[in-house]
């Protein structure tokens, strides 16, 4: 059963299950606002090299961005830097910025802990002679669930429900599992497929519901047996 909104903008519950994945494990998050200073200045008419911050800045970021920060394990693919946002400037073409903001995210694994990052992170700055105020905010430390009775208790009941076997992954976003996982609980993360998962009429396919509905029925069956 579908439905639709209009002809222009719909919500066509489409979608059908390709696979079952139980994603056990994540990376998490570590969100970094850095400001390179210096003083704002009119563009001379005639000059030599001028100490321009975002030109100071520049390799710097390069180096960021090529820095190989391991390797990944089996369980995680290799930590990630992304850079979301860079401002500079007044908009005005003759006018030298007096600071430049970048921020930029790591999508990191057990391999490294978040203060191995800032450390790496700040070395690199400090090597390429940039003043500089930093802001970290950390959304969470990645964790692992091993197998156990949580896991082999989703991989059964999808299994029973579905006829497919469970494929163990830390893909995805970041989870609110980094919530719970500090507690010591065992954590999984099962649900509809999220091919369109935050894209523009996001949606999931409606015969999936009732599938999950009883793959989490199963889950805690096997689980209070």
């Amino acid at each position: 059963n579908g439905f639709q909104i209009d002809r222009v903008g719909r919500f066509d519950l489409i979608q059908h299950i390709l696979h079952a994945v139980v994603e056990a494990f994540r990376p998490e998050d570590l969100v970094i606002a850095t400001t390179v200073h210096d003083e704002r200045r009119d563009v001379p008419r005639h000059c030599g090299p001028v100490n321009v911050w975002i030109h100071r800045a520049a390799p710097a970021l390069s180096a960021l961005t090529h820095e190989v920060w391991d390797e990944g394990n089996s369980y995680f693919p290799p930590t990630s830097m992304q850079v979301s946002n860079i401002h500079g400037g007044t908009g005005a073409t003759n006018v030298i910025p007096g600071e430049l903001e970048i921020v930029f995210n790591f999508r990191f694994s057990t391999e490294l802990t978040d203060v191995d990052l800032r450390q790496r992170t700040e070395a690199i700055l400090d090597a390429h002679g940039l003043e500089y105020d930093i802001q970290w905010s950390l959304s969470g430390h990645p964790f692992l669930t091993p197998t156990g009775e949580l896991v082999a208790a989703a991989v059964d009941s999808i299994l029973s429900v579905t006829g497919i076997d469970t494929q163990l992954s830390t893909a995805g976003g970041t989870s609110d599992g980094r919530f719970i996982a500090p507690s010591g609980a065992q954590v999984v993360e099962l649900g509809p497929v999220n091919a369109s998962i935050h894209k523009l009429n996001e949606e999931v396919h409606a015969p999936d519901l009732p599938r999950l509905t009883a793959v989490y029925r199963g889950i805690m069956e096997r689980l209070l047996a």
